[in-house]
């Protein structure tokens, strides 16, 4: 038996080609040599000779092959066989006829399947190939901000050679619109606060697709709970490489300081945040996660540390003494009594603008607000009886229910309110009644 091979328009298609003497001795009279053409064991006619056989099968190859716009012809397995057969039975023509009955041709195309899902069957991998970097084109143009280093799809894409029909053969934009068409559901976990229309801008539903998949959404939004969405069917794999600048954090370095009570803090060099300029490389998947891994780090400037002192000076009782010490550094400007017509039920001290105002005793801060006539005050309780009061202040150091110590800052002098300088007005109240001052002060 002899094997070869014949070739039809430049592509290569294989003949088992067996050649068998077989001689009839008995029972035909009208027998002569030739050569039977037997396709998939069944004898469709003879030739007179090899070479005739021969040449009526590469015409009906290179017919099918012109008719074919794809060009990959492939044909069943035919045998030649010598023999001795009825001169009727020669004809050339008959064999080309049966034999066009008779051969099934297919065509080599490339199946696209995506997580094991066919979607096409094309003519070529270039088919292929301009359908997934059209994809990847329009992924890139909404996905990019950095550097693409990087593109791929999280989904296993294969491509396999197989023996179709013709007709199975599709236009590569048919094969791509259906791929930008399918959807698949994907799981959204929804932040704190963010609302529905930045859900849907996220996941590029409309609600509609929303509710469809999660018809208890209003719900989910308060809960935080993870929703479900449509998404393509291809998911994007993004490796972009990114700068961008980042502030250095300062440190905060303490000192100790006996001067300040404990608690209380100084800033005695003020910090400041440097400057870097970080590259990154960003992961993100389908536009909705992102994992920076940093590559390099430049700083630009750097950042000033913090000192602060910090109080270790014993802090004083804030339980009242009894006994009342000047609020504030200053010369008496208006006495307690009457004045221009009016009661005057307190004394003015007057001194610059933001001197230290300090509590004349311990007690319990029961007022911080301001007033059209005294501007803003601080009113203290002392627990014994006693209370004073501090008006016209520019700034205001303790709030509403401080516990204060005898000496300690409450606020500064100021011009708020009905005043016509700065300085302090201080009245002294017993159990709801005004006194005079100095009875208390010495001014």
């Amino acid at each position: 038996m002899e094997r070869y091979s014949l070739r039809a328009n430049g592509r290569k298609v294989a003949l088992a080609i067996t050649l068998i003497s077989s001689i009839f001795t008995t029972g035909f009279t009208m027998a002569e040599p030739a050569f039977e053409v037997i396709v998939d064991s069944v004898v469709v006619g003879a030739a007179s000779n090899k070479e005739s056989a021969e040449i009526v099968i590469r015409a009906l190859v290179m017919e099918e092959n012109s008719r074919n716009s794809s060009n990959n012809v492939v044909i069943n397995d035919i045998e030649i066989k010598r023999a001795y057969v009825n001169s009727e039975l020669i004809d050339e023509e008959k064999l080309q006829e049966n034999l066009s009955e008779t051969l099934e041709y297919k065509v080599l195309g490339q199946e696209l399947t995506i997580d094991g899902k066919t979607y096409g069957v094309l003519k070529s991998i270039s088919d292929i190939e301009y359908v997934i970097s059209t994809i990847k084109s329009k992924y890139l143009m909404e996905y990019s901000e950095g550097d693409i280093k990087a593109f791929t799809f999280k989904e296993k894409i294969e491509v396999s050679e197989i023996e179709t029909s013709e007709d199975r053969i599709e236009d590569l934009n048919i094969v791509l619109d259906r791929i930008l068409a399918d959807k698949k559901i994907g799981e959204y976990q929804i932040s704190e606060g963010e609302s529905l229309d930045r859900i849907i801008e996220e996941t590029n539903n409309t609600e509609e697709d929303l509710l469809e998949l999660n018809p208890n959404l209003e719900e989910d939004l308060i809960l935080e709970n993870e929703i479900s969405f449509y998404k393509p069917v291809l998911t994007p794999l993004v490796l972009e490489e990114i700068e961008y600048l980042e502030p250095i954090e300062f440190e905060v370095e303490m000192v100790e300081d006996d001067s300040l009570y404990e608690g209380d803090t100084k800033v005695l060099v003020e910090g400041k945040n440097g400057v870097q300029t970080v590259l990154a490389k960003a992961v993100k998947e389908d536009n909705l996660k992102k994992k920076n891994e940093i590559v390099s780090i430049e700083i630009i400037e750097e950042p000033i540390i913090e000192i602060l002192a910090v109080g270790t000076k014993e802090r004083p009782s804030t339980e009242a003494t009894g006994v009342f010490m000047n609020p504030v550094s200053g010369q008496l400007s208006s006495k307690y009594g009457s004045r221009f017509g009016r009661f005057h039920y307190g004394i003015d001290i007057r001194a610059p603008k933001e001197t230290s105002i300090v509590a004349a005793d311990g007690g319990k801060v029961v007022t911080v607000t301001s007033h059209s006539t005294y501007g803003k005050y601080v009113e203290i309780d002392h627990g014994n009886g006693y209370m004073t009061r501090y008006a016209h202040l520019n700034s205001f150091s303790v709030n509403v229910g401080d516990l204060v110590f005898k000496g300690q800052k409450i606020g500064g002098v100021g011009i708020t309110g009905r005043a016509t300088g700065y300085h302090l007005h201080l009245e002294v109240l017993n159990n709801g009644n005004n006194e005079n001052p100095l009875n208390y002060f010495k001014y």
